[in-house]
């Protein structure tokens, strides 16, 4: 601007003084020139003003989002809040409706349901029965050394549940020869089973389930009714046979040479004709053999008859289960020797376990919301006299069960709930000094829903091997329960002897113990469970 100001100055100044045109022309193009930077540095300075008006309108605007957004962000979290508060509060209406009807549903006394464990092997899932469940899937596992199973189903109307402990072992081997599998089983010098007496005799129903072959039905592919049938066929003559048909043979040639009229022997006669087989290996000459296992010891299944046609079939009764059937033949197992190991599961165990039905609606006074609670327990020997059992033994396991409390005033920590629980189990049995079965005690404690809860299940009188549960009531329960070192009478239990042996000693102490037992704690507080233990 001042550059333009000084030469508009001077062009007047020349102009006046007379000086040449030439000047005066270079003076006004540079007046044009400085005009024009003028004009270009105000519309810069102009621009650069509206950009700072735009960027203070942006900030300004900016700030007005984030206080918009700042103010939607605390009612979303006060709407959430109070959403959550809104959910807690019915989710502790629900839990006291569930928690009094769970509450209410266990029973004051022992209620047994129909468990039913058959003979397992190790670590095999327990097939649990209760009346009108239905279960869909089976989970397994271990605890504290004892194997577990848990059943899982559902209907339109109820879920079920049921879990079973037990204290199933490995399989032991020995054997064969020294297993009562069959009669006869007496091996020659070289361990081989000889004669038509030396073999098991395959039974139509006390096989079936020890039996295997690759050649069997398979469950995988065969349906129950499809057979396997196999035919007997001549094998050929054993040596004494052979031998038989080479003397007659030779009487015949020699008959002929005397006199020649006589017949000549009949060389095609199957004696005589077919090869000699090994009599250690063929003993019957009408079979046919088939490769495989009897309790897991290597053999071969044999179908004999007295005559080649006859036949031996094997069908399905169920997933694992063979039944064996013959026409004019028999089904044979030979071993493959005496030292052939058989595969035998532990049938001396406990188990114990309960089961819990509940309704899929679970809402104040929905026609479906009923719950059902059940305990059970049990051993495959059974110790059902112990008069001749003297001294003391303690007792170790571990007990499952259900807990519900309602209590509506109760402080935060101790809200209405339920849920199972696992917790150990100790019992000290007292045998006396051999005159009376003696007694039974015991605690569950450390259990994993709450540490400071404790069930002493007081000393009761052993009768025939078992405790039976006593009348519950405020004068006469044979249970109390502590909660934070308070403890209550209320509540029943009852227990069993079992053994690791089939026919134990009069004066053995039993191996283990099981038993159900609830626990009542006032009004509002219940638990039901089952236990096991096995001796130190």
């Amino acid at each position: 601007m001042k550059h333009w100001i000084v030469l508009t100055f001077l062009a007047v100044v020349l102009a006046g003084c007379g000086g040449s045109s030439n000047r005066v022309d270079e003076l006004e193009t540079e007046l044009e020139e400085a005009k024009q930077k003028a004009d270009e540095a105000e519309a810069a300075r102009q621009r650069e003003a509206a950009a700072r008006q735009e960027a203070e309108r942006q900030a300004a605007a900016e700030r007005e989002r984030t206080r918009q957004e700042a103010a939607e962000r605390a009612q979303a979290e006060q709407e959430a809040e109070q959403r959550e508060q809104e959910r807690d509060e019915a989710q502790q209406k629900l839990n006291r409706f569930v928690a009094l009807e769970i509450v209410t549903a266990i029973s004051d006394d022992i209620a047994k349901g129909s468990i039913a464990v058959p003979a397992l092997t190790y670590r095999q899932p327990a097939l649990v029965t209760v009346t009108g469940a239905n279960f869909t899937s089976t989970s397994t596992g271990s605890s504290g050394g004892w194997a577990t199973t848990t059943r899982t189903g559902s209907s339109e109307q109820r879920r079920d549940f049921a879990e079973i402990y037990s204290n199933v072992e490995a399989p032991f081997r020995e054997d064969i020869r020294d297993h009562s599998l069959g009669t006869g089983l007496t091996p020659n010098e070289q361990g081989r089973y000889l004669g038509t007496d030396n073999h098991i005799n395959i039974t139509t129903n006390a096989h079936g389930a020890i039996a295997a072959s690759s050649r069997f039905p398979r469950p995988s592919t065969q349906r129950q009714g499809e057979l396997e049938t196999f035919t007997v066929t001549d094998r050929g003559p054993d040596q004494t046979e052979k031998d038989a048909a080479i003397a007659a043979k030779a009487a015949a040639d020699q008959a002929r040479q005397s006199d020649p009229t006589q017949p000549a022997y009949d060389t095609s006669l199957p004696d005589y004709r077919l090869p000699v087989r090994n009599g250690e290996r063929y003993p019957e000459r009408y079979s046919v053999d088939i490769s495989g296992t009897l309790m897991g010891a290597p053999g071969t299944f044999r179908c004999a008859g007295t005559a080649a046609g006859g036949t031996c079939s094997v069908d399905l009764s169920g997933p694992s289960n063979y039944v064996f059937a013959v026409s004019n033949a028999e089904w044979q197992f030979i071993p493959t020797s005496a030292t052939s190991k058989v595969i035998i599961p532990d049938a001396e165990y406990m188990w114990f376990g309960w089961w819990k039905r509940e309704p899929i609606e679970t809402t104040p006074n929905a026609a479906n919301a009923i719950f059902g609670f059940a305990s059970n327990y049990g051993g495959m020997n059974p110790q059902t006299s112990l008069a001749g059992a003297t001294g003391s033994a303690t007792y170790e396991g571990s007990a499952i069960g259900y807990y519900a409390f309602y209590d509506i005033e109760a402080a935060e920590d101790d809200r209405s709930r339920s849920g199972r629980f696992q917790a150990k189990a100790t019992l000290t049995a007292d045998f006396g000094d051999g005159t009376t079965e003696g007694t039974l005690s015991g605690s569950i404690t450390d259990f994993d829903t709450e540490p400071t809860w404790a069930v002493t299940l007081k000393s009761q009188t052993i009768a025939s091997g078992a405790v039976a549960a006593t009348t519950n009531d405020d004068t006469a329960s044979n249970v109390s329960w502590s909660i934070r070192g308070l403890p209550r009478d209320g509540g029943q239990w009852e227990a069993a002897f079992y053994s690791n042996f089939e026919s134990p000693a009069a004066t053995a102490q039993p191996t283990g113990v099981a038993g159900a037992f609830t626990a009542q704690y006032g009004d509002h507080r219940k638990m039901i469970g089952s236990f096991g233990a096995e001796r130190d």
